[in-house]
């Protein structure tokens, strides 16, 4: 199938998701505002071709009449995956002494992939440093910086995170200067932006293990079936394949019951293993020749999904620094 005609499937089937009758079904326990089905546009057999990517978290969502209706009519060109619970704030690991992997450590001055977070959360990652009015920047996940929606502008960050032995005030580095909010539904981005003390300010720019940084922004249709890397506090350094793009209503949890749907995202999947793990959460996701796809934010045993670039860029009205 042709990009534009997944696309439009891809509406069709929301379409017929949010308006089917859970309780005909018997249905009597789903949240309708948390579907469990998400649909976007995955490779076909060939470069000039695109599948139907249908990610349900259960098996009993492909189940679901609206979602047999849909895969019938495409048949073969439905890309299916069961994904299981995808968290964004996912249980950090590597603790300590357990885990010497260099990407934990006390970094000074700042440098991109290194442990960083809110002064409440366990830790996150360093994604990119960005600039804009107030200089340069960091550039990570809401859920780090800015502890999923609940910090102040001005709070505390530390380098490393908490979970990796940063402690507040000897490792403040920053404060938080602006988030993206998240709502209920509709979300495209999970990110936030915070300030750098002079006394910290990078002088390498690059990624660690990757390299300087392109200039030139991939949309998600470029980098539909190809290959992507990363690095991250936990993981380290990962690459992996994009496998599906334009993902929406993927429904993503936040802990304490709180569930948050996306649209927009981009999913990358490594056979056999995984791109990411908790601790990953904001890292700078980029092409083979290190050009911006994507802020890495969420995943599951299955698959990572990552935010678009691009948007998050305007959001802030920042520039990547490379």
């Amino acid at each position: 199938m042709r990009f534009d005609s997944v696309t439009n499937l891809v509406e069709e089937a929301l379409a017929e998701f949010a308006n089917w009758s859970f309780s005909s079904y018997g249905v009597q326990k789903l949240n309708r505002t948390t579907p469990m089905v998400a649909f976007g546009v995955a490779p076909g057999s060939d470069a000039n071709s695109f599948k139907l990517a249908v990610r349900s978290r259960t098996p009993f969502g492909l189940d679901l009449p609206p979602v047999q209706n849909i895969v019938s009519q495409v048949k073969s060109e439905a890309d299916i995956l069961v994904t299981g619970n995808i968290r964004g704030p996912r249980r950090v690991v590597g603790l300590g002494t357990a885990d010497k992997s260099e990407m934990k450590e006390r970094m000074r001055p700042l440098r991109a992939g290194y442990s960083v977070g809110h002064h409440r959360i366990t830790a996150g990652t360093l994604g990119v440093f960005v600039k804009g009015k107030e200089g340069i920047m960091m550039l990570s996940n809401n859920h780090v910086l800015a502890n999923s929606n609940t910090a102040k502008v001005g709070d505390a960050i530390l380098q490393p995170g908490r979970y990796d032995g940063g402690a507040d005030p000897k490792d403040i580095v920053g404060k938080l200067v602006a988030f993206k909010e998240m709502k209920e539904n509709g979300n495209i981005m999970d990110a936030a932006i915070a300030s750098i003390d002079k006394a910290y300010l990078p002088k390498d720019l690059s990624l660690p293990k990757i390299g300087k940084i392109g200039k030139k922004i991939i949309s998600p249709s470029d980098i539909l079936g190809k290959q992507v890397q990363k690095i991250g506090r936990t993981t380290d350094y990962t690459k992996g394949t994009v496998t599906a793009v334009n993902l929406r209503n993927v429904a993503v949890g936040y802990g304490e019951g709180k569930v948050f749907r996306f649209d927009q995202l981009i999913e990358v999947r490594i056979p056999g293993g995984s791109f990411s793990a908790g601790g990953d959460s904001g890292s700078f996701v980029v092409d083979m020749d290190r050009n911006p796809v994507g802020l890495l934010f969420a995943g599951s045993a299955q698959n990572t999904l990552l935010c678009a670039i691009e948007p998050i860029l305007k959001e802030f009205k920042v520039e990547i620094c490379a």
